[in-house]
């Protein structure tokens, strides 16, 4: 009797304690062991537990944040920045959730948000150095490297060892080409770290930019020594090696940088312009082509697949690259050039005059379209604009004989002979075997009416035609010959 007792009490018990809320966990303790299983690296347990927490009727704050936190770190995005804005309600003053919907908006693209949070912490707290760290990625992102460069600058100065605000800060001067001073950041960074491998990789791109060789592949080969699987560093050594002569070792680079990262569109994009100097065309045309597809937005790979178009004598596939180049890029002055360079092949001669202008709007001193200019406004009639485009090629190159032999011929068909002599004179003098120079000061002494000056050039003009090979007749820049 005693025995069937105790089996039905414990029956009772057991019947009673299943439901009851003496046996529930309390909000207080699922906290608890959400904090463990965060310190743990469980987010999604701690996630669960927060979550019955709430529906218990904790809802702090505090509990916002953390399950914040664990969202972050699980990838929910959008959730943590609902649990981040909820924390904020109940408590305006979290600085750090200020700071992590910041982080979660920068991972979702929405950077000026993220500045906006940045800004709220800073001016509840202008030392708050993360913060400061944070906006200047978000800048840099925006590509306001300016603002970056403030920004991480004052993350340096309230702590002046984080060797992540010198690489950034390294990164966002090499930007704006200032490139010695981001050496300066990036030697920090290593300095402080001396197995930084990002350090060594952005230094490295850093020589790239500066053309040195040597020091760019030792600091890419140290960059990949202590991250193998680090695709940037593949991707700026094969640029190095590029730049250095050797192609083939380019190539092999970019490959191992598209096994590493397949979508990597400036690795296609290079490889590409690789494959074209080798003289794949096919191949290249293909890498460009898939850079483009990956990242529309890239201007080097329309203006480099419009240059392999226009190597292969293609200029009305080209030109719409090349404007596509120019559209996104915001006009270098080498982009309009070319294009130019493909009007005049398709005798578009307006179309090219227009660009040549640009690009010497951009590049006053690019003596190549100064000269293309000049020849074409001399084709047109306008004789005078050619000889102010051939003086000021003259002032650029006074020792060139064919920038004075321009100049000079532009000033006869303006009638103004005399300067014409004096120019085609100079012409003759640095150059005694330039037989254009003769001809046309033959033409010029016949409109003055000195005959016999005119025959006499003329027939130093024949002698040096029996003496010169084909060989030695120089070849025009930018297809000028076409408006002659």
């Amino acid at each position: 009797m005693p025995i069937f007792k105790w089996i039905l009490g414990a029956l009772i018990l057991v019947a009673l304690g299943a439901g009851h809320p003496v046996f529930a966990q309390s909000p207080e303790i699922l906290v608890e062991q959400a904090r463990d299983a965060q310190r743990a690296g469980d987010h999604n347990k701690a996630v669960d537990l927060i979550t019955k927490a709430m529906k218990a009727g904790l809802n702090t704050s505090d509990l916002y944040f953390r399950r914040g936190l664990s969202y972050e770190k699980i990838g929910a995005n959008t959730e943590a920045i609902n649990d981040y804005t909820q924390a904020l309600k109940l408590n305006p003053r979290t600085e750090t959730a200020y700071n992590n919907r910041g982080s979660t908006y920068i991972r979702l693209g929405d950077y000026q948000k993220a500045i906006a949070d940045f800004t709220h912490v800073i001016k509840m707290n202008s030392a708050h150095t993360l913060a400061h760290y944070n906006r200047g990625n978000a800048y840099l992102r925006l590509e306001n490297y300016e603002k970056a460069i403030q920004d991480f600058s004052k993350s340096i100065e309230l702590n002046k060892d984080d060797r992540d605000a010198y690489n950034n800060r390294g990164w966002s001067l090499l930007q704006l080409n200032r490139i010695a001073e981001s050496i300066k950041d990036f030697d920090k960074a290593i300095e402080i770290d001396p197995e930084y491998s990002l350090g060594y990789a952005n230094r490295g791109a850093a020589y790239v930019k500066l053309g040195e060789t040597k020091k760019a592949i030792a600091d890419l080969n140290k960059a990949i020594e202590l991250k193998p699987d680090y695709s940037p560093a593949y991707y700026q050594r094969g640029n190095a090696f590029f730049n250095s002569g050797s192609v083939d070792r380019a190539i092999d680079d970019y490959n191992e940088t598209l096994k590493l990262n397949p979508d990597y569109a400036d690795a296609f994009n290079n490889r590409g312009w690789a494959f074209h100097t080798k003289g794949d065309q096919s191949a290249a045309l293909r890498d460009v082509t898939k850079a483009i597809s990956l990242k529309p937005d890239l201007a080097r790979a329309y203006s480099n697949r419009a240059a392999i178009y226009k190597s292969q004598g293609d200029c009305a596939k080209a030109i719409p690259d090349f404007s596509k180049a120019l559209e996104l890029a915001k006009g270098p002055s080498a982009v309009f050039a070319m294009r130019a360079n493909c009007y005049l092949a398709l005798k578009e001669f307006d179309n090219a005059a227009n660009d040549l202008e640009k690009t010497l709007s951009l590049d006053p001193e690019d003596a190549a379209s100064i000269e293309a200019l000049g020849k074409l406004r001399e084709s047109q009639g306008k004789y005078v604009k050619a000889a102010a485009l051939f003086d000021a090629l003259v002032k650029l190159t006074p020792e060139d004989p064919n920038a004075l032999l321009n100049l000079g011929v532009a000033l006869g068909k303006a009638g103004k002979f005399k300067e014409a002599v004096q120019q085609l004179n100079k012409a003759i003098e640095l150059d005694p075997n330039l037989r254009e120079a003769y001809l046309s000061r033959a033409v010029v002494y016949e409109f003055m009416g000195w005959f016999e000056k005119s025959k006499s050039d003329l027939l130093t003009a024949e002698a040096l035609k029996n003496s010169q090979t084909e060989a030695e007749v120089p070849k025009e820049s930018l297809e000028t010959s076409l408006i002659r």
